[in-house]
């Protein structure tokens, strides 16, 4: 009997190292994705310099709007040159396709071989939420100012009289990614800023295919004026966008109906 009860302790023992070595396994598996899905985000903010920026329309919040935007960014802090001087509410939404070689982006493909399609997981996309808001205080303008004049020197001859300042998008309340198959997830703003831009790529060890690319210029663009025409031609020879604004649109109708 004595034996029995022995035997079935070490068994008890064991299990229930067993299961807390799983345990330990999962929580470290966890934490190692995190880490590398915030450092992949960094990653992206850091080598991308522009971005779909959704909002809601002031004077009807039922109504989601979108422009492209510019930004630098610096120690995880995302500066942008905009008119007008009021905050809102909005979502920045990035795509690596959007990144370097940028013949990626006018045949709807992403990666350095341009062999993986940009609504393929591997294609890795975030989007981030906040308040963009006017810069608080002089030291916070320069170091927005001097980071986005330095990524887009453009800015420096932007009329002065349209009232263009150094906005930051604050206030982050969700940063979500996906970068490969299994889904995305979101990560804190503490993981996102304390994280190292790194990249891990994911399309090594899976097929890839040929994609041919789109013929975007080689058509002739309608002039500036010819809104029509010109809207025709952006969607008719356009491969791929991204979208955020359905889903900001129901959050703030959410929030407008609680």
């Amino acid at each position: 009997m004595n034996l029995l009860i022995w035997m079935l302790m070490i068994a008890c023992s064991l299990a229930v190292s067993s299961a807390s070595a799983v345990t330990t396994s999962g929580i470290k598996d966890e934490v190692s994705s995190q880490t590398e899905a915030a450092e992949e985000a960094r990653w992206l903010v850091a080598q991308g310099n522009w971005g779909t920026v959704s909002y809601n329309k002031p004077d009807d919040p039922m109504k989601p709007l979108s422009t492209i935007a510019s930004y630098a960014d610096v120690d995880a802090r995302i500066f942008f040159y905009l008119m007008g001087g009021h905050s809102f509410e909005a979502c920045l939404t990035l795509s690596e396709a959007e990144l370097k070689p940028f013949t990626n982006y006018a045949g709807a493909a992403c990666g350095n071989e341009g062999k993986v399609d940009v609504e393929d997981p591997r294609c890795a996309k975030l989007s981030i939420s906040g308040i963009i808001s006017p810069c608080k205080n002089k030291e916070d303008c320069d170091v927005g100012k001097s980071a986005l004049f330095d990524r887009h020197p453009e800015m420096k001859e932007w009329p002065s009289d349209h009232n263009f300042m150094v906005y930051e998008l604050t206030a982050i309340n969700d940063i979500w990614m996906i970068y490969n198959y299994g889904g995305g997830s979101s990560m804190t703003l503490k993981e996102f800023k304390h994280a190292e831009p790194k990249h891990h790529p994911k399309s090594d060890d899976i097929s890839e295919v040929d994609i041919e690319f789109g013929k975007l210029y080689d058509f002739p663009i309608p002039h500036w004026d010819k809104k029509v025409e010109r809207a025709r031609w952006v969607v008719g020879k356009g491969l791929w966008s991204t979208s955020e604004c359905f889903l900001f649109s129901l959050r703030v109708c959410v929030n407008l109906l609680l």
